[in-house]
């Protein structure tokens, strides 16, 4: 899916900044990434409007961004969400 850009550390910089939003706080992230062998930006963004999960978006070239909606609703399913 992304060839490279987006690998452990980016992950955990993720996390990290998901996992310290107070509730009503917003963040964003912005990654440069290659993506079938061109490079492109990744943006993510997390709104903090629930006190258990945060709501997380992803931004990124059309066929990334669909790949990335379908990883998202098979890992739900399997979470029975």
């Amino acid at each position: 899916m992304i060839d490279s850009g987006f690998e452990e550390a980016e992950v955990d910089q993720v996390m990290d900044a998901v996992g310290s939003l107070a509730l009503d706080q917003e963040t964003e992230l912005s990654f440069q990434i290659v993506h079938s062998g061109s490079a492109t930006k990744l943006r993510v963004t997390a709104f903090a409007d629930d006190t258990d999960v945060a709501d997380v978006a992803f931004f990124a070239p059309k066929a990334l961004a669909d790949a990335i909606d379908s990883e998202m609703e098979v890992f739900f399913d399997e979470l029975g969400m």
